[in-house]
């Protein structure tokens, strides 16, 4: 019996750390450089505002975007990324909109 549990406990032990692999390289924005102005792995490309928020989902940090309206060109990025062809990847991220 006690070994029927314990092979129950490595497989579902291991099929909870396969998971939760993350891809993302600080794809939860909580580690930020030494004067917090950027989130390490992470590149912006717009003149808005861009500065780590208290207003966190998970962890102590997230990051605050006001991107300008006239702006065609906006978007942040990561080169930290490794893909495999043929995967299918499902990206899930929390966005909070404030329209004033």
């Amino acid at each position: 019996m006690k070994k029927k549990l314990l092979i129950l406990f490595l497989f579902i032990a291991t099929l909870n750390i396969n998971a939760q692999t993350n891809l993302v390289p600080n794809g939860d924005m909580e580690n930020w450089d030494s004067f917090d102005t950027n989130p390490d792995d992470w590149t912006r490309y717009f003149n808005g505002i861009w500065e780590k928020s208290a207003d966190f989902q998970n962890g102590t940090a997230s990051l605050q975007l006001e991107i300008d309206a006239g702006r065609t060109l906006n978007y942040i990025n990561t080169d930290n990324m490794s893909f495999i062809s043929g995967t299918t990847y499902v990206l899930y991220f929390l966005l909070q909109s404030c329209f004033w």
